[in-house]
């Protein structure tokens, strides 16, 4: 696949090779919740006019909001212990690394219960809140990791490898992780790492308003779509909606547990990859998840 394909799409302005309006459409059903589709409704132009057809331009309404009430969306949208990592950004002034990690431990402190709220749900007291913040500490500089490898090449095993690799800061995650949980597979370092990208993008895209004009942007024209059972469950409904090889059409027939895929079966993280590219053509994977996820 060509190196350039995001460059190579023509259409809405993007935010680190994701498409502005699918960002903000994301932005606002992590604000609005399950009323997300209330809002929806209400915004879309009534059927049997000629505007009926078009799509909602969610960046548009962000556009004219002062700084304060996009600082608000996002205190809504991380919560209040993520957000007080971005609050500590926006405070860094002229040090950018300041700004960077606390960035980034705010993306990672926003998809922890993303990767672990199962677990917790279904073993209470397994998780030690108290320490959550330290493993986030540890776990940013793998975060920049793969925000640079995602920018540079499509690898669809980038994430395996490093997990399963003998990496220091790895290992050293892993076992504080494994303090406050029995265990940490492959499926849930995925999810965490592929969704504190996801939130990273959408911090980008409002860097300057947030008073963070100093913080990286990555290509991420490689970006993996984080696997969970809602990206599953829509690629088994969309398989038919374009010609997929055999082999594919198969392989979305399997029950997908995200949560426990570890090494017997991480070959089905990277099918999963290969699947999405084939929906997603001249995006990053990751488009995927913002244009499906609901």
């Amino acid at each position: 696949m060509d190196k350039n394909r995001c460059a190579q799409k023509s259409g809405s302005e993007k935010i680190c090779g994701i498409d502005r309006n699918d960002a903000a459409k994301f932005m606002f059903r992590e604000i609005f919740g399950s009323d997300f589709e209330y809002l929806e409704k209400a915004l879309k132009p009534k059927t049997g006019t000629e505007k009926s057809q078009e799509n909602i331009q969610w960046d548009g309404l962000i556009k004219d909001w002062t700084d304060d009430v996009i600082k608000f969306c996002f205190r809504e949208m991380f919560g209040n212990k993520s957000f007080g990592y971005l609050e500590r950004a926006m405070k860094a002034g002229a040090d950018p690394k300041v700004m960077q990690k606390n960035v980034q431990y705010a993306c990672l402190r926003k998809a922890w219960p993303d990767a672990m709220l199962r677990a917790k749900n279904k073993h209470s007291g397994n998780i030690d809140e108290s320490k959550t913040d330290d493993i986030i500490k540890d776990c940013s500089p793998v975060l920049e990791r793969v925000l640079d490898e995602y920018s540079k090449e499509e690898k669809f095993d980038f994430l395996w490898e490093l997990y399963s690799s003998e990496d220091t800061e790895i290992i050293k995650i892993k076992k504080k992780i494994c303090e406050i949980k029995k265990e940490f597979t492959f499926g849930r370092f995925q999810k965490l790492f592929n969704m504190a990208v996801k939130y990273y993008v959408c911090v980008c895209g409002f860097k300057d308003r947030l008073g963070l004009g100093g913080l990286k942007i990555f290509s991420l024209d490689h970006a993996n779509c984080p696997v969970d059972s809602i990206i599953a469950k829509k690629l088994k409904k969309k398989k038919n909606s374009i010609d997929l090889p055999i082999k594919y059409k198969n392989f979305l027939k399997k029950d997908i547990t995200w949560s426990t895929m570890d090494y017997d079966d991480h070959e089905d993280y990277i099918m999963i990859q290969e699947i999405i590219q084939l929906f997603v053509p001249e995006l990053p994977n990751l488009a995927f998840d913002f244009k499906e996820w609901q």
